[in-house]
């Protein structure tokens, strides 16, 4: 819903509306506020001291004509650059007034949306959340000095940059910078140098989007490395990489970043490297530049340039010398911005020491501990953490949260962006695997930890249907284009004893325990001609500590004289540019329920045994890939799980199982669904059945058989 027309703007000079009277209701609650207790906030405490009801939204809708309190409260409830989550209120609305904040929070804000006063003075305020009046066609430059002075001050080693001095990666001895071809932009020389060492340097993110792109070329080094060698081209460079150079210049700064310039783009030695140290690129960068605004390399950068931007703000003054703003999060205008669904901005964005992001016509500053912007005078509290809820840097650079959570997390969020290039699926993010991959003592396989492989193949289809990626394997994420994401309450599992049939601890077994206890299948690989090797050795304990996500102590072995080294030769088959999977475990083959049949987005389907009874649900990774879906499908069975998944992915097996004290818990295997073609199969979905499934199973199954998984 748009808000009214009569909501006053302010573009370029600050401009109000003219005074308007305050409807009865307002006016008692700005009076009760003057008159709360005041605390002192200097650390940013955030707790309510006022709740005033403002009446339904109709009424404040009618009310919004005259009082520019109501047009405030209106505007920030029904003009958020997203919706809220439980959409437009009922009841009375509720202004919720905080101390420290210097604003109303209201029922149906966005969260992290408030109508704050504004700081009319300009002097230094007390007051968190304050709001100022953003005027003037360009940006500050001496407000990005301020922020930039303000996080080195006062946050330290958090935020500082990384040491350059080396590159770590895949475990080799680290090389020096320069001799892995790192170049920059010398915006004094207007040219591509080598990194001089040592050196300090910003960088870009930005969306390339369908615009020509000038690159550096084998064929135009020479010239763009001359001295004036970019200004001889000036006009054929996108406005974005301009304004950051001419920013650049502004900063009192020498060199930059830009990926399209400094990575040779048809030298694939050199592009390999770059990828590699992507890293390192970002986060040992002074600032990285954040273009956020339009969708090309040719929207600039709003402000750089005299006139390039008209700022927009609500104000409302509601008496002579007091006036209020909405203020919103800088991620809420970020999650509706082309660089934000873009996937190699993704890496860029998060591992960033600093940044100033220029959106909404208007720059902020993030930092590893604060968000600052110019509307609001967060910035006066240098020391106080303020990273909105929806930030992820929250959850990265959480030292809690386990390498394989974070994992989960970063790919969930990864897979809803988009690439111009399938191949760049693991590229585009293997910058931020990297360390986590350290942190879990694991290579990756096709973009999965090694390390906990029976967990990293639980992954689905959060919501839409898959698109597959035919560079990649079915068995990982990068297989598969779409949103998708992993389940951790169905890797937690009730001891056996002493279980509560109710309450809300109930002793769980970790994702460690479950690996070693609960899953069987020993894993093997094969990309080319040559022996299956495996992924890792069941028995191999040196280098894993008691607290490592790993193998460690697997005693879930398989009944003697079963088969588990793989026999068959699929070096003569028709072979895939990416390695194969080569195991022994169960199949077994159950129908799909033809009530909810798959229709191309149907995300759950009801798996049925041999007696055509529920015995379990598949989430379809795309239902268009199935054939002879009437026909017995072939489902594998993977590990064993206790609980479904409370994702309406993976639903509908009916009531658990009453046999079991714990109400949530059920006797569960996971399945993985595949088909068959050329001596290889695929997947085409995640699901999970009761364990009696297996005797329940179609003929030929159950059969423990040896697959080849592409």
């Amino acid at each position: 819903m748009a808000f009214i027309e009569d909501i006053p703007k302010i573009g370029g000079e600050e401009q109000v509306s003219p005074t308007s009277p305050l409807c009865s209701i307002c006016q008692r609650t700005l009076a009760d506020v003057e008159v709360l207790p005041t605390k002192d906030i200097a650390f940013g405490e955030r707790f309510p001291v006022g709740s005033f009801p403002v009446g339904p939204l109709a009424q404040i809708q009618h009310r919004s004509s005259h009082c520019p309190l109501c047009r405030l409260i209106y505007a920030a409830i029904c003009d958020a650059p997203r919706p809220t989550e439980s959409g437009i209120p009922e009841g009375v609305i509720k202004l919720e007034y905080y101390h420290g904040q210097d604003g109303f929070d209201a029922t149906g804000m966005r969260l992290g949306t408030v109508v704050s006063f504004v700081n009319s003075t300009g002097a230094t305020t007390n007051r968190r959340r304050r709001g100022r009046a953003v005027t003037g066609g360009e940006v500050d430059i001496g407000l990005i000095r301020k922020w930039l002075g303000a996080c080195e001050e006062h946050h330290l080693e958090e935020c500082m940059p990384k040491s350059r001095a080396v590159i770590e990666s895949d475990g080799l001895p680290g090389v020096p910078m320069a001799q892995n071809s790192f170049r920059l932009i010398d915006v004094h020389s207007q040219c591509i140098v080598d990194a001089p060492e040592s050196c300090k340097y910003l960088t870009l993110s930005y969306v390339w989007g369908l615009v020509p792109i000038v690159c550096l070329r084998k064929a135009n080094k020479s010239q763009l490395m001359t001295p004036s060698g970019l200004a001889s081209i000036s006009t054929d460079i996108p406005q974005t990489i301009k304004d950051a150079m001419e920013l650049v210049l502004l900063l009192g700064e020498q060199y930059l970043w830009v990926d399209s310039l400094c990575l040779i783009q048809d030298d694939k030695d050199d592009m390999r490297e770059g990828i590699q140290m992507m890293d390192l690129v970002y986060e040992c960068s002074y600032l990285t530049i954040i273009a956020a605004s339009g969708v090309s390399a040719n929207a600039g950068l709003p402000g750089v340039r005299r006139g390039s931007r008209i700022v927009t703000q609500i104000i409302e003054e509601l008496k002579p010398d007091i006036k209020m703003v909405i203020l919103r999060e800088l991620d809420d205008y970020l999650s509706k911005s082309r660089y934000s669904s873009r996937g190699w901005t993704f890496q860029e964005f998060l591992l960033s020491r600093r940044s100033v992001i220029f959106i909404n016509d208007q720059i902020y500053f993030r930092c590893r501990r604060c968000t600052w912007g110019e509307e609001r005078c967060d910035d006066d509290f240098p020391l106080t953490s303020n990273q909105s809820v929806g930030s992820m840097l929250h959850y990265i650079s959480d030292p809690d949260l386990s390498a394989e959570s974070a994992y989960q997390l970063i790919l969930l969020y990864y897979s809803a962006r988009q690439l111009t290039k399938d191949s760049d699926a693991i590229n585009g993010i293997s910058a931020l695997l990297k360390p986590l991959t350290i942190r879990m003592k694991a290579r990756l396989l096709e973009g999965l930890p090694t390390s906990s492989f029976d967990m990293s193949v639980l992954f689905f289809r959060r919501l839409d249907s898959l698109r597959r990626r035919s560079e990649f394997p079915s068995y990982s994420w990068a297989g598969w284009a779409g949103q998708i994401m992993w389940d951790m309450q169905s890797y937690t599992w009730p001891e056996d004893e002493d279980i509560p049939p109710y309450g809300p601890k109930i002793p769980r077994m970790g994702i460690r325990d479950w690996l070693n206890q609960k899953t069987w299948i020993i894993w093997y690989a094969t990309n080319g001609p040559g022996m299956p090797s495996l992924l890792w050795n069941p028995d191999a304990r040196d280098g894993f500590s008691e607290g490592d996500i790993c193998y460690r102590d697997r005693n879930h072995k398989h009944p003697s004289g079963r088969q588990t080294v793989p026999t068959i030769d699929i070096s003569a088959r028709h072979h895939p540019m990416y390695p194969i999977l080569q195991f022994w475990t169960t199949a077994i083959y159950l129908y799909l329920s033809t009530k909810n049949r798959p229709d191309g987005d149907s995300i759950d389907v009801e798996i049925l045994n041999h007696e055509g009874n529920p015995c379990g649900s598949v989430a379809l990774d795309n239902a268009s890939l199935l054939t002879g879906t009437t026909q017995p499908l072939e489902f594998l069975v993977l590990s064993e799980s206790r609980y479904r998944m409370e994702s309406s992915s993976i639903s509908g097996l009916g009531n658990s199982d009453p046999g079991l004290e714990d109400p949530m818990a059920c006797d569960l295997y996971w399945v993985m669904l595949v088909e068959w073609s050329n001596g290889l199969c695929e997947r085409r979905g995640l699901g999970q059945v009761y364990q009696s499934a297996v005797e329940s199973s179609c003929p030929p199954g159950p059969v423990w058989k040896e697959v080849a998984l592409g």
